[in-house]
């Protein structure tokens, strides 16, 4: 943290404070240096994750546990598949180079299936999702890999939820 200026602090010593920590917490977020430690917040995160995201990562919703391998084969079979599936049905671009939203790809996998073994092309594609910081989810699953944990639960049950 920076150091408070002393006339700020002993003008209003409350105020300085909630400045210095509103500018560095807005730093963080809007940087999104957000760095995960821990697997309690890991798993919070991925579970977070999966709440929203499960179609996209092929894994059962509103579970209170994940096994580590499973969400490893989510996020990283099982969502570049769907997101090839996806592509596969857009238009085709130009740059063959593709955004693609989480949600919109989440609607798309509630009328579709991954099933089919079409041909599939293999553009260069980007994700991104408005509601969720995906990279955190990523960054959760490798920092829970290298921990060797191989399994995670829920802090609080479904029925805990709002």
């Amino acid at each position: 943290m920076k150091a408070l200026a002393s006339r700020d602090y002993a003008q209003d010593p409350i105020k300085a404070a909630e400045t210095n920590v509103y500018r560095e917490v807005s730093e963080v977020i809007e940087g999104n240096r957000l760095p995960i430690y821990g697997s309690t917040l890991s798993a919070d995160i991925l579970i977070a994750f999966v709440d929203r995201y499960y179609r996209c990562i092929g894994v059962q919703p509103n579970r209170n546990s994940y096994s580590v391998e499973e969400l490893t084969y989510g996020l990283r079979v099982f969502l570049h598949l769907a997101c090839l599936k996806y592509i596969n049905i857009a238009p085709i671009n130009s740059d063959a180079i593709y955004y693609i939203d989480l949600d919109d790809l989440n609607d798309f996998l509630i009328r579709s299936s991954l099933e089919s073994s079409e041909q599939m092309r293999t553009p260069i594609y980007f994700i991104k999702a408005h509601n969720f910081p995906i990279n955190t989810a990523f960054s959760s699953l490798q920092y829970l890999q290298a921990k060797r944990i191989r399994k995670i639960d829920r802090l609080f049950g479904i029925e805990d939820r709002i």
